[in-house]
């Protein structure tokens, strides 16, 4: 029995009643998810902004700067893994839906593995070529100090994000179980730890590498606890052995992963360079005014974002069996709650950011109301979009997302790079707001609907 009173791993389909007990006990565990996992994203992203004070009075606002758009230019490792990440998330909810728990231990051994591999290559490559690339330029450092350290903190940044890859793969089979909450407590307790290591270190005066250090590696030591742990006790049957390698399934999983993969580079170029387009044409100083604000508002936009995550897995194993009907009033009922929230904390941040700025970080950043409103609502876009996302990632709906993206990456980088231009820091905010809000959300709406109409209903789903 877990902590939550509950059994460990997936909940056997025998042990379930025809009368509705799966779907009710589906919805107890989205909503426990849910909460936990809004509540983990909340303090993930809550502590970089409780810290920043620390982090600037202690790394100054330079490295920084450079810290923040090293973060955000690697953030592209997120498809590093050749999108099997996200695919063993499909595919063993999938599974479970199924309920073919043979299925579940050959995707979950043949991910990890392939997943070592891609570790062990990268670090050996990255490594070959790490001392010829300058850092520096790419970079846009300006003081001797950020020329000497931006190699390190890219090694650390790069370092951790590699090493993760395998590791994260507990994540991915606790969501498609639908035991994300358990993802969450480790997550939280990291953030707790690592908050009291970064006063601790500003106590001791340590140099901005260990901040950064710190900072870095404590998320990864919880992520590989949580996978031992798991694996070791409340997950032990579903350990990875190479001996439940399966080549066919191996194969199978790298085609589903290379469109997830396509997919999450397409969306990481879309949404996840703004840090690096203010550096190279606002400026290094304006990175630390629009990260703060990004931040904030980013805060806001993941929590309600993970509102709908675990509907990935639960909307994969309702539309296994059928339950069309219950995918679509979730999925919509997520997003008017995703959008109500955001619109209401937009105004808070709008009418409180500046006040609260001034005395949280004094006059040093300037952060104005246009800029907070408008990476609010950003964010409140991509949180109202999310469970229709979650509704297309459960069905496998991948071709679709990818063709859209391929349309809206090119578009959206050329419209915030106009207006960075003539607006500032401002003009990046404002060009993802209008690409996505016009283009991405009423799209996926749509997208969306038509899955959850039965197939009977749907000629293009029959089709399939």
């Amino acid at each position: 029995m877990s902590i939550f009173g509950e059994p460990s791993g997936p909940v056997d389909a025998t042990s379930l009643t025809v009368d509705g007990t799966r779907t009710r006990e589906r919805e107890r565990r989205a909503r426990l998810t849910s909460a936990t996992y809004a509540l983990a994203r909340g303090l993930s992203l809550i502590f970089p902004i409780v810290t920043i004070g620390i982090f600037i009075r202690s790394l100054g606002i330079e490295i920084y700067g450079l810290w923040m758009t090293v973060i955000s230019f690697f953030v592209l490792f997120t498809f590093a893994d050749l999108g099997l990440g996200f695919g063993l998330l499909t595919r063993l909810s999938n599974a479970y839906g199924r309920d073919n728990l043979e299925e579940c231990r050959t995707l979950i051994s043949t991910t990890f593995y392939i997943l070592v591999l891609i570790s062990v290559c990268l670090l050996v490559a990255i490594g070959a070529i790490f001392p010829w690339i300058p850092w520096s330029k790419i970079l846009n450092a300006s003081s001797e100090r950020g020329v000497r350290v931006v190699p390190w903190i890219v090694a650390l940044v790069v370092s951790t994000q590699i090493i993760q890859i395998p590791f994260s793969v507990i994540q991915r089979v606790q969501l498609a179980f639908q035991e994300g909450y358990k993802t969450s407590i480790w997550q939280s307790t990291g953030v707790f730890i690592n908050l009291i290591a970064i006063v601790g270190a500003a106590h001791w005066h340590a140099s901005p590498l260990w901040f950064i250090l710190i900072a870095t590696a404590i998320p990864l030591i919880f992520m590989i606890l949580n996978w031992l742990y798991c694996f070791a006790f409340t997950l032990r049957k579903y350990i990875p052995v190479i001996s439940a390698i399966d080549r066919t399934v191996g194969k199978s999983l790298m085609y589903t992963g290379a469109a997830f993969c396509f997919l999450t580079l397409l969306t990481s170029l879309g949404l996840s360079l703004d840090n690096l387009i203010v550096s190279r044409i606002c400026g290094i100083q304006e990175v630390a005014a629009f990260s703060v604000a990004s931040r904030i508002a980013s805060v806001m936009g993941a929590v309600l974002v993970m509102l709908s995550v675990p509907m990935w897995s639960a909307n994969g194993e309702a539309l296994a069996r059928g339950e069309y009907a219950w995918v679509h009033r979730q999925c919509f009922k997520i997003a008017r709650l995703s959008l109500i929230l955001a619109v209401s904390g937009t105004l808070g941040m709008i009418f409180l950011g500046p006040w609260a700025f001034s005395h949280w970080l004094g006059k040093e950043l300037q952060v104005t109301r246009s800029l907070l409103g408008l990476c609010g609502i950003s964010q409140a876009l991509l949180a109202t979009a999310s469970p229709f996302f979650m509704v297309l990632n459960g069905a496998g709906q991948i071709r679709s997302q990818i063709r859209a993206f391929a349309v809206f990456t090119p578009i959206v980088l050329l419209v915030k790079i106009l207006l960075a231009k003539y607006m500032g820091s401002e003009g990046v905010a404002l060009g993802m707001t209008l690409v996505y809000g016009l283009g991405i959300l009423p799209w996926v709406a749509r997208k969306a609907v038509s899955i959850c109409r039965p197939p009977s209903a749907n000629p293009e789903q029959a089709s399939r």
